[in-house]
């Protein structure tokens, strides 16, 4: 199983039931391209089980998916995936179900931890994995899966390299971008943001001759901003952005 490629997918999947739900859904994979060798099928219920708590949890926010992957020379890789959520959480009672559903232990409250801290784990039914579960009533929730399997290193070419190129990403919900701004930047992109179209042309407009214009632009799709409010900034661009 390509673990990168099984985690995308994955994180398609949850996108459009966090839209559907009024959050706003980042993602990032993060460490080499690694073949697993474990159950395809069961990882796949086991994360879907874990986003769909998630989704239930949060009223409002953010939802934010990461995996992590180390490998060993043993022949081992180390998969970490977390589940995040910030915004309007859903109260006691609801968080304490999920709790039950998900199978897990909750741990008392630490003396210095916030009031309304909630900690939990467990294994997970489905893959014998580690699952932790962490809420507070200021930051939101975490949902943790941690696994160790056999795996082998994937032959993939170097990761492409923009060499400094400019990059503009348009949205008009501050914080959207943030994931994708980090993978372009690990890609050798040199990133801006705005919050909208006009201030992107605006900022064109004031370019002196010689400056480096966008090589590419990525909006993110919203009710004011469409592929029409974009289009006097695509007349304004070289024809190969």
């Amino acid at each position: 199983m390509d673990f990168a490629e099984f985690f995308t997918d994955h994180a398609r999947g949850v996108a459009p039931l966090a839209r559907r739900r009024g959050l706003l859904f980042l993602f990032d994979y993060r460490g080499p391209f690694v073949d697993v060798d474990a159950d395809e099928d069961a990882m796949r219920a086991a994360l879907e089980r874990l986003s769909n708590a998630a989704l239930d949890l949060l009223d409002d926010g953010f939802i934010f998916l990461s995996a992590q992957a180390d490998w060993s020379d043993a022949g081992l890789a180390d998969l970490a995936i977390s589940i995040a959520g910030t915004g309007q959480r859903a109260g006691d009672q609801r968080l304490g179900e999920a709790i039950e559903r998900l199978r897990l232990t909750e741990r008392p409250r630490e003396v210095d931890n916030p009031e309304g801290t909630r900690v939990a784990a467990g294994i997970c039914p489905l893959t014998g994995s580690t699952v932790s579960f962490a809420a507070n009533r200021s930051d939101g929730i975490l949902l943790a899966f941690d696994m160790t399997a056999p795996a082998s290193l994937l032959d993939a070419e170097p990761a492409p390299n923009a060499e400094g190129a400019r990059a503009w990403l348009i949205s008009e919900t501050a914080g959207i971008c943030q994931s994708l701004v980090r993978r372009l930047q690990r890609l050798g992109w040199a990133t801006s943001t705005f919050a909208s179209p006009q201030q992107a042309l605006q900022q064109l407009s004031q370019m002196k001759p010689g400056m480096a214009r966008p090589s590419l632009v990525v909006g993110v799709d919203s009710p004011q901003l469409t592929a029409e409010s974009l289009q006097p900034l695509r007349d304004a661009l070289a024809p190969c952005t």
